[in-house]
C-alpha cells in the first residue's frame, strides 16, 4: 500500500514538471526576441562608428564625417570662400551626388527659428531637406542653416553615399504588414496605420561598415507598451525591434 502511494506521489511531481516546462518553453520561442540585430549589438556598432569621426573638407570647406557618413558642414570659419547662395548651390558643391538623388524639401522647415549653435538665442532660417535615391526615401535629413541676412552658416544632418543599390522590394507593403504583425504577435489592423508606409532605405552595420538595406517598418502598441519594429523588405526577416514603455518615446529594455 505505501509504495503505491510513492509511485502515485512520484508520477504527479513529473507531470507537473512536464507541464510547467512546456509552458516556459511556448513563452522563450516568441519570434519578436530573436532579432538580427539586439540593442547591445546596435549600441556597440553605434559606438564604433562614433570612434570613426573624421575631420575633412569639402569643397574647402570644414566638414566632419563618420564612417563615409557627412553630418556637419562649417560655411563661417573660412572668410576666404563663399559660402552656397542656396540649397540648390550647396547640394551641387558640396555633396555632389548625381542624378540618382533628389533632395525635397521638409515641412520641418523654419523662415524664423532658434540658432541651436549660437549663443543669446539668436535666430534665423532654417531649411530641412530629406534625401530619396531612385524615388526611395533615405531614413535621415539634412538642415541647412542660415543667418537673418541669408547667409548660409551650417549644414548638420545625415548624408552617406550610395551607389547601385536595388529599390525593388521583394515584399509590397501588405506582405510586409502581415510579417511584422506575425513577429509582434499582434493582428495586422493593430498596426499603427501612420507608421507603415511605403519600404524605403537605411543602414546597418555589416563586416564592419554601415551598408544601405531596403526596410519596412511599423509600429504597435502591445500589452502596455509600445513596439517599433525594422524588417528587411526583401527576405521579410526581422532586423531590429525597439520596445517603449509609452508614445512619448520612453525606451524599455529589451
Amino acid at each position: 500500500m505505501r509504495s503505491n502511494f510513492w509511485y502515485v506521489l512520484l508520477l504527479m511531481i513529473c507531470l507537473m514538471t512536464t507541464a510547467c516546462s512546456s509552458s516556459e518553453d511556448e513563452t522563450v520561442v516568441a519570434p519578436e526576441l530573436h532579432p538580427e540585430f539586439t540593442e547591445a549589438e546596435m549600441n556597440e556598432a553605434y559606438k564604433l562608428k562614433a570612434d570613426s569621426k573624421k575631420e575633412v573638407e569639402r569643397a574647402g570647406w570644414p566638414a566632419v564625417v563618420y564612417d563615409e557618413e557627412l553630418t556637419m558642414v562649417d560655411f563661417e570659419s573660412r572668410t576666404d570662400l563663399t559660402p552656397p547662395a542656396n540649397a540648390e548651390e550647396f547640394f551641387s558643391m558640396i555633396l555632389g551626388y548625381g542624378s540618382d538623388y533628389e533632395f525635397r524639401k521638409s515641412a520641418a522647415s523654419r523662415d524664423d527659428w532658434v540658432i541651436p549653435f549660437k549663443t543669446h538665442g539668436q535666430r534665423g532660417r532654417m531649411e530641412v531637406y530629406n534625401p530619396y535615391y531612385k524615388g526611395v526615401h533615405i531614413a535621415g535629413s539634412c538642415t541647412l542653416w542660415y543667418d537673418k541676412s541669408g547667409k548660409m552658416l551650417r549644414m548638420e544632418g545625415s548624408y552617406k553615399p550610395i551607389n547601385n543599390f536595388n529599390v525593388t522590394p521583394a515584399l509590397t507593403p501588405n506582405e510586409a504588414k502581415e510579417k511584422m504583425a506575425m513577429y509582434l504577435g499582434v493582428g495586422v489592423n493593430d498596426l499603427d496605420p501612420q507608421v507603415i508606409d511605403d519600404c524605403y532605405i537605411t543602414f546597418f552595420p555589416k563586416a564592419g561598415r554601415w551598408q544601405p538595406r531596403l526596410c519596412y517598418s511599423g509600429r504597435s502598441k502591445k500589452r502596455d507598451y509600445v513596439s517599433f519594429i525594422v524588417i528587411d523588405a526583401n527576405t521579410g526577416r526581422l532586423i531590429n525591434v525597439v520596445y517603449y514603455d509609452d508614445w512619448c518615446g520612453t525606451k524599455s529594455p529589451l
